[in-house]
């Protein structure tokens, strides 16, 4: 059974933690609640006031989720879920990198992409940047690293797969 609780300290740290990592995202905390479930693993929910409200009148009760799931929070490391990166997705075209429909199958049963498949690409990235990584309709595919240039004529990799939508299909963690 999971213990929910909300800390503000902890909140900014989660915050901070999460710009540092994905440019934007976190502005998916604005009007939000942070609410942490911790039982197994640690994760994240973002909630709206309502559900907060809510959530404090029943702190006795142990929901199984609440909210937007943010991800997962472990030594000082989030792992995004697939829900925030499309809501991130939806509100910014920060850190996004569009590929040749010819790869996207490729990338969902996790494997990484080289630069000849890059369609386009934020302009600011750097290696070791988190990237959101989508089809030609800007539907988000998953999330990566950025380990190499895009601007390279030959087959190198550019990013490697840190999570796609295919994992939940395959059923791997």
């Amino acid at each position: 059974m999971s213990n929910y609780y909300s800390n503000p300290s902890e909140e900014r740290k989660i915050m901070k933690l999460a710009e540092s990592k994905l440019k934007g995202i976190s502005n998916l905390f604005h009007g939000r609640h942070v609410v942490i479930s911790e039982g197994e693993r640690k994760e994240i929910f973002l909630v709206s006031d309502e559900i907060f409200k809510a959530y404090k009148l029943m702190v006795s009760k142990h929901p199984s989720s609440m909210g937007l799931f943010f991800g997962e929070y472990h030594n000082d490391d989030i792992r995004f879920s697939l829900p925030a990166i499309t809501e991130y997705n939806r509100i910014s075209d920060y850190h996004q990198v569009v590929i040749h429909r010819s790869a996207e199958q490729k990338f969902l049963y996790g494997r990484n992409l080289h630069s000849e498949v890059i369609v386009s690409y934020d302009k600011t990235l750097e290696k070791g940047d988190t990237v959101v990584v989508c089809n030609q309709k800007h539907e988000p595919l998953g999330v990566g690293i950025v380990t190499g240039d895009f601007k390279s004529k030959s087959r190198v990799q550019v990013i490697n797969n840190l999570m796609d939508i295919g994992l939940y299909l395959r059923g791997k963690e």
